[in-house]
Parts: structure tokens; C-alpha cells; sequence
């Protein structure tokens, strides 16, 4: 093996001879920054940590430093790693720190600011670190998590998994494992689609990133006839319950015409394809969260190239060329109740998915095609309809029962605020009659006569 000199020379130190098989397959895997799972004794620690010295000191040589974190589970195994670490890689200079429990905190501080190569770390005081911006995982070349079974038992899961969704894509991950139990498990279903496991062949399940999610997400898929998946969709978006959907299809083309349909629904639904700026998916990638809209629509693009978070539910409208694509987005999916991801395919594309999901260690079962969603509506002339012959009926039953009569208020009685006054007409005759009494009556009846006596 190509192993360091500085580095032989510390192995014979600690009476290692030469290295094997498992240690080349490891440097082979982080020299190209592939993330490997490996399943070794936990007193071994050579197997993990040789192949890390070694990249480390070839590093030094091209004057391109790697910067290392290796994760202990508890204070005991991080100072066996320092020890180990100092004693094989003494010949080539290899500086480490331990930022652990048992060191204060302003230790800490200048461990980090004296800029080794390796740090050896406990999950949870890295974290604390980074949320006190003393420490960042922004430029870290190899992640080394050891002990994976026993995270569960240290009650560090969490944390790990908080660290190895935060380093970059092009950190070489690395996990050691005494064992393969739920555990581990839970932590190889975080791991990359393309995660090599290595030293695993006593193990009698298969072991990949697609098998340990296998039985943690729901995987459905349509037997979809011709030219009816635009309708299936429709209609499986219809019965579904999922707030947050990602649909994948294969063509910017596609999406287009999805987005037009869909967005008939008021649902909030976004596309995102290729063909735009980076600037311009973050920006509808917020418009899709903060306004909490239901589908997202993404056309031609790889997952790991999304900042999602919270997905429901995934469809592939169209099947991936790649299906490590197909498992990535099952790591999109939140766990914490039945979550799905659904395929439709036509005749042709099944048979072909089905082998290739086999290989990979994936289960999706066919499930029947969704009927359609029919939404009673009630037109305004139907509505008048309703309203008349529901007032008919009334009155029939008005008219076949007969009903008490109800007692009425006595009328009130007008009072006259005032008397009326009637003038008395002048009878003119009664009135000459009075005027002249006279016993003659040719005066009496002689106008001149009457004339003069009112004068006079």
C-alpha cells in the first residue's frame, strides 16, 4: 500500500506493520470524497483513523491542509483518539485538539484559534460553539462520526444528525459502526444515496441509505394507461391530504403546463426548472414557505440542489434517469407519521422501475388509481328553484293543518281633540219680517215705504 512514510514510521511505533485492504478502500472513498460507512471493532481505531492520517499528511505535502472533525460518543474514547492519533502521526507533524466536557470553555476557544488539522469533539460542545460563531462547518474537508451504534445510548443521535445535515456537500463523510442496529440505521438513512458500506458481509439484510428508508416512508405507484397521467395526478392531489407536495417532472415543458392546470385549484403552487437564476429559485422558494403554499413543482432539477424543508409528499410525474434521485427525495421527506412518495408510470416504464427498485433495496407497492373528486355546486337557478318549491310546500301544509287563530289587539278608539264649531246661516225673509212689524200690510209689502222706514 502507498501509505505515507511518516506515517509507516508511526505505525511501526505502535507495532501495526502495513496497512490492508479495508484502509485502501477508505482512502480510495475520502480522496474522492465519497461518503463510506464502515463496520469495525470499536477498539480498531486504526481502520478509520489510519486512512484519515494519511490524507491528511499527503495534504500537508501539496500545502493544501485538510481541516478534520472526528465525533467521539463520550471523553474516554476522544482521549484514546488523541493519544492514538498523536503517537502514529508524530513523525509527520500532525497537530490535534480535543474540544470535549472535561475543558472550560476558553480552552476551547484557543484550541480552535490555533488552527489544527484534526479536532476531536464532542457533538454537543461543536454545537454550542458554532451557535457562539466561534467555530463553522462552512469549510470542513472530512467528517468523522465514530461509534454509531452507541448513539442512541449517549442520547447524541440528534446532535449528529444536526452536524451532518450542516456540513458542505463536498465533505467526505465517514461513520464507523460496531454494529448494524436501529441506531445506526436511523443515521445510515441520513446518509448520502451513493454511501459505500464497507465490512458489512456478516450482515444478513442488505445495507444502503435505500434500505433503511425502505420501511420508513410509504412507496406507492400508478399503473397509469395512456395518456391519462394529467388526470391521475389531478385527481390523486384531489383525495390527497398532504399540505406540502413535490411534484418531479422530466422537462421545464411539463412544468409549465402542470403549473397552468394546478394554479386553476387556488392551491399556491411554484415551479422551479433549470433555466432560472439561482437568485430567482431562492426567491420563489420563499415566496412558496412564507405564503404556505401546497405543490412545488421542480423540472429537470437534483435535490440536493433545493434548500427544502417540510415536504409531505413527493410524485414523480416523470421517472428520473438517475434513481439515486428517487431515494434523495425520500430524504426530503419529514418523518413523524406516514409520509409518501408516488410514481406514475405507463406500461413501458414499469417494468424497468420495478428491477432497478429492487436492486436498490426499495418495496413500492401499485396502488389503485385515484377516482375523481365530484364537487356538488349549486347553480343560482337551481338555488331560486329551491327556495320557490320549498315556499309551495309550506303553504300546502299551511292549508291541510288547521291552526288556532291567534287573538288580535282591540282597535283603539279615536278621541276628537277639539268640538266642531258649525256658523249659522241668516235667513233674510225671518229676518225682514222681524225688521218690520206693521199692521198695514200695503206698507209692509211696498218697497219705498220699507225704504224709508229703515232710515228713518
Amino acid at each position: 500500500m502507498g501509505i505515507h512514510p511518516l506515517i509507516q514510521k508511526g505505525l511501526l511505533d505502535i507495532n501495526i506493520r502495513e496497512g490492508t485492504q479495508r484502509h485502501q478502500d477508505i482512502i480510495d472513498a475520502i480522496t474522492l470524497r465519497s461518503p463510506v460507512c464502515v463496520q469495525s471493532p470499536t477498539n480498531s481505531l486504526d481502520i478509520t483513523l489510519l486512512p484519515i492520517l494519511h490524507v491528511v499528511a499527503q495534504s500537508e505535502l501539496n500545502e493544501h491542509a485538510k481541516k478534520v472533525v472526528i465525533l467521539c460518543t463520550h471523553s474516554n474514547q476522544a482521549i484514546e483518539v488523541e493519544q492514538w492519533l498523536w503517537a502514529t502521526g508524530y513523525h509527520a507533524k500532525i497537530r490535534c485538539s480535543r474540544v470535549t466536557q472535561r475543558e472550560e470553555k476558553e480552552q476551547h476557544r484557543s484550541a480552535l484559534q490555533s488552527k489544527p488539522s484534526i479536532i476531536i469533539a464532542d457533538p454537543g460542545c461543536l454545537l454550542d460553539l458554532e451557535s457562539e460563531q466561534a467555530w463553522s462547518f462552512d469549510d470542513l474537508d472530512i467528517l468523522l462520526v465514530l461509534d454509531g451504534s452507541q448513539l442512541d445510548r449517549y442520547k447524541l443521535f440528534n446532535k449528529v444528525k444536526k452536524i451532518v445535515k450542516s456540513i458542505p456537500r463536498e465533505t467526505a463523510l465517514c461513520i464507523q459502526t460496531m454494529e448494524y442496529n436501529a441506531s445506526f440505521e436511523q443515521l445510515l438513512a441520513i446518509m448520502p444515496p451513493r454511501t459505500r458500506c464497507i465490512g458489512f458481509e456478516e450482515t444478513a439484510t442488505n445495507v444502503s441509505p435505500a434500505y433503511a428508508l425502505n420501511r420508513r416512508i410509504i412507496q406507492e405507484y400508478y399503473d397509469v394507461p395512456d395518456r391519462m397521467k394529467i388526470s391521475t395526478i389531478m385527481n390523486h392531489l384531489e383525495n390527497s391530504k398532504s399540505q406540502h407536495v413535490m411534484v418531479h417532472t422530466y422537462s421545464k415543458r411539463t412544468t409549465q403546463r402542470l403549473f397552468k392546470i394546478i394554479r386553476k385549484k387556488r392551491w399556491g403552487v411554484i415551479s422551479l426548472d433549470q433555466d432560472l437564476e439561482d437568485s430567482t429559485i431562492q426567491d420563489r422558494l420563499k415566496n412558496y414557505y412564507s405564503n404556505d403554499y401546497r405543490v412545488i413543482l421542480v423540472g429537470g432539477l437534483a435535490n440536493d440542489s433545493l434548500a427544502l424543508r417540510g415536504i409531505d409528499e413527493v410524485i414523480y410525474y416523470d421517472i428520473p434517469d438517475d434513481l439515486y434521485d428517487y431515494v434523495s427525495s425520500m430524504q426530503r421527506i419529514d418523518y413523524g407519521y406516514p409520509k409518501k412518495i408516488v410514481s406514475l408510470l405507463y406500461e413501458a416504464d414499469k417494468e424497468s422501475f420495478l428491477n432497478v427498485c429492487s436492486s436498490l433495496g426499495l418495496e413500492p407497492k401499485k396502488a389503485e388509481i385515484p377516482e375523481r373528486v365530484v364537487h356538488t355546486t349549486k347553480n343560482k337557478t337551481n338555488i331560486k328553484e329551491e327556495k320557490v318549491s320549498v315556499k309551495l310546500k309550506k303553504k300546502q301544509a299551511n292549508l291541510n293543518v288547521s291552526k288556532p287563530k291567534k287573538k288580535g289587539k282591540k282597535p283603539v278608539e279615536k278621541k276628537e281633540t277639539y268640538k266642531a264649531v258649525e256658523i249659522p246661516r241668516v235667513d233674510l225673509n225671518k229676518l225682514d219680517a222681524k225688521r218690520s212689524k206693521s199692521e198695514d200690510s200695503d206698507s209692509s209689502s211696498n218697497p219705498v215705504k220699507r225704504l224709508f222706514k229703515r232710515l228713518f
